[in-house]
């Protein structure tokens, strides 16, 4: 009864050093907890003014800093858009109504940049130059939450683990006696804590036929002669009678001076665990794919039967072998590091290749896992799928995406060389691609399109028009054919465009976007614009030229008239003055005969249309080459020419070689007097 007692009394003072240690710990905790307080506390914090509506007046650095904003960005916006929820603001100023001054408000708000940050906030009233105002004192505490919601979730851990595990936990003397059990062990087998505590642990709870075996294994653990297991199998019986597995793991209770008085077990029932294994065993069985297990050094510890489909091999074949006699030579060495690395790591799934029964590769997928006992790593098991047939299709799949990809390399380069803005849109108006020529006019890399929409990249007006085009090919499923629209380019310049856009049609006919095509006719709009502005100028100038030419018109016929009389009267007067006049001078010497004629032809020629059919045949003669012209035609010689002149005979014919290259007859036989005579 004494050592029971002694006992008892270990055990109390084990769990009084197990909570001293526990509150250490959180007292450690808090202490840390303190520390990260008293740092935040010391640094500097966000001060600011603002009105009551929220309108910044004034802050510090580390307002800006805390914030994200610069200080004129802080003064043009709200302390509302600070808010992640506007609900907290509209408590704090509830709070600050009721209370006056607000102390240690916690709050979540938002950086400029949209993250998340925690702050504690102190608010109080001022008047400030016949204004009311805040004073705000902003302290981040972003890391004393997070380190606050750490702790708690920690504490609540070990609470949970301690006072509400989901295993097994109890406390027995080195006699077998049961001192302490938790509620879920109650739970499992059957019973309150008042029924086991006090009882023997093998005579109440391990079945009859391995009690002995149990019992001496632990008075050997008791007895300090064996070490204990990490973990192990055995059944417990409940209160009904009924086996149940456990898996447990042992603790032994010393005392100070090291005596073993006890021991601290946590059993895990696993019995509907194990019936699961049993009855999904024969699916093992039938899996198509290799179940296996390896030893820590790689020997096959167990194979399944799909092992003899794929590799022609049966399971108790291999078991023993190392599994390195499966792979290529070539490839061996960097097996064994794998299988190496994945002791180390725990878990890998990778592919490689196994050789079955006849040296024949398969390539094959495989997942790997490795088997511990308790922390020691003893083995692996996973699963091996032949993906022979995949890796084919794949090959196959390859040199059909390489194909593709020429192809639409090919396509890239064409989209690239056309003239026009080349793009792909989605059913929602969103780009999928577009060519380089369309980048190049928003000013947007290729790589950056995908995604963006018309607002994006436009104008809002343009892009709402872009966008209403868009839906309404997309909602008719028919085209829209040659629309000249405006847009402004990256430059804000304002261009002419003519668009057509098509819809494209999935496999089911159901549309699933458009092809937009968009040439840029700038220069074509701006020459019809010219050519409408120059037909309009020029149908005035034609109807003033009309109006001008009816005038015109009229001031000929007038002038045809004066002509008309002009001539009749000299007509007149030379017939009835000037020749009778010549006939009588006719009369008289031979010399002044001859003037006589010459005169009388003259005057008849100033009466003929001689000289304005030589003005209108446009032969450009000057005046005296006129002259001469009447001469030659009248029959005058060279000579006669020169006397009547006064000028030499070398000047005559030098005005008579000009008259025939104007009128065009030089270095010809054509007679000058027959020519002039037949004008």
């Amino acid at each position: 009864m004494g050592d029971e007692i002694e006992t008892e009394e270990q055990l109390l003072t084990e769990l009084d050093t197990f909570k001293t240690k526990c509150r250490l710990a959180e007292e450690e905790l808090q202490s840390l907890e303190l520390c990260y307080r008293s740092l935040f506390e010391s640094a500097p914090v966000g001060i600011g003014l603002s009105t009551f509506d929220g309108q910044i007046l004034s802050y510090n650095a580390a307002m800006c800093q805390m914030t994200g904003y610069s200080g004129e960005e802080l003064k043009q916006i709200n302390l509302k858009d600070t808010y992640r929820n506007l609900e907290d603001r509209t408590l704090l100023l509830e709070c600050q109504k009721k209370e006056g001054s607000v102390r240690n408000f916690e709050v979540e708000l938002k950086r400029k940049d949209g993250a998340p940050y925690w702050a504690s906030l102190n608010i109080t009233p001022l008047a400030l130059d016949g204004k009311n105002v805040f004073l705000t004192v902003a302290e981040d505490i972003t890391e004393r939450k997070r380190v606050k919601d750490e702790l708690k979730i920690e504490r609540e851990r070990v609470e949970k683990y301690l006072h509400i595990a989901g295993v097994l936990l109890s406390v027995v003397d080195s006699d077998g006696n049961i001192t302490l059990i938790n509620k879920k062990g109650c739970e499992i087998l059957g019973y309150n804590e008042k029924e086991l505590i006090g009882r023997n642990w093998f005579d109440t709870l391990v079945p009859e036929r391995m009690r002995g075996e149990v019992r001496a294994v632990f008075n050997k653990l008791m007895a300090g002669e064996i070490k204990s297991v990490e973990y192990y199998e055995n059944p417990l019986l409940t209160k009904d009678g009924e086996e149940r597995l456990f898996l447990f793991h042992n603790t032994v209770i010393k005392t100070s001076d090291g005596q073993i008085v006890g021991s601290l077990t946590s059993g895990e029932d696993i019995t509907e665990r194990k019936k699961i294994e049993e009855k999904y065993r024969d699916l093992v069985e039938k899996e198509k794919d290799i179940i296996y297990t390896l030893d820590d050094k790689g020997n096959i510890t167990f194979a399944s039967s799909a092992v003899k489909a794929t590799l022609g091999y049966r399971p108790e074949e291999l078991l023993g072998k190392n599994f390195v006699v499966l792979i290529p030579r070539e490839m061996q060495k960097k097996t064994v590091a794998d299988f190496n690395n994945l002791l180390k790591t725990g878990e890998t799934t990778a592919e490689t290749v196994l050789l079955d029964r006849k040296g024949q590769p398969h390539f094959v997928e495989y997942n790997s896992t490795v088997v511990k006992e308790g922390n020691k790593v003893v083995g692996t098991r996973g699963i091996v799928r032949d993906i022979t047939e995949r890796k084919q299709a794949e090959e196959a799949s390859k040199r059909a995406e390489e194909a593709l990809r020429q192809k639409t390399k090919q396509q890239e380069v064409l989209l690239s060389s056309i003239p026009a803005f080349v793009y792909f849109k989605d059913a929602e108006s969103k780009l999928i691609t577009a060519n380089r020529a369309f980048a190049e006019m928003v000013n947007t890399p290729v790589d950056q399109l995908p995604g963006k929409d018309a607002y994006d990249l436009f104008p809002k007006e343009q892009a709402e028009k872009f966008h209403v085009d868009d839906k309404k090919v997309m909602e008719s499923g028919k085209p829209m054919m040659n629309i000249e629209e405006k847009f402004t380019d990256a430059e804000g310049k304002t261009r002419w465009a003519s668009t057509s856009k098509v819809p494209y049609f999935d496999e089911k006919g159901e549309v699933v976007g458009m092809v937009g095509i968009t040439m840029d006719i700038t220069e074509r709009k701006k020459a019809e614009m010219a050519l409408v502005e120059s037909e309009s100028k020029l149908k005035k100038q034609k109807s003033a030229l009309e109006q001008k030419n009816i005038a015109l018109q009229e001031m000929i016929q007038q002038i045809a008239i004066e002509r008309e009389k002009v001539q009749d009267d000299i007509v007149s007067n030379v017939n009835m003055v000037l020749f009778p006049i010549l006939e009588k001078l006719k009369t008289r010497k031979a010399t002044l005969k001859y003037v006589v004629n010459l005169l009388q032809h003259h005057l008849k020629g100033l009466t003929s249309s001689y000289g304005s059919k030589i003005i209108k045949r446009g032969f450009k003669l000057t005046t005296r080459e006129i002259e001469i012209c009447n001469m030659v035609k009248a029959g005058s010689t060279s000579k006669d020419i020169a006397n009547l002149l006064n000028i030499s005979t070398q000047t005559v014919e030098k005005h008579r070689k000009n008259i025939r290259h104007k009128l065009g007859i030089s270095n010809t036989s054509v007679n000058l007097t027959s020519f002039l005579r037949e004008l």
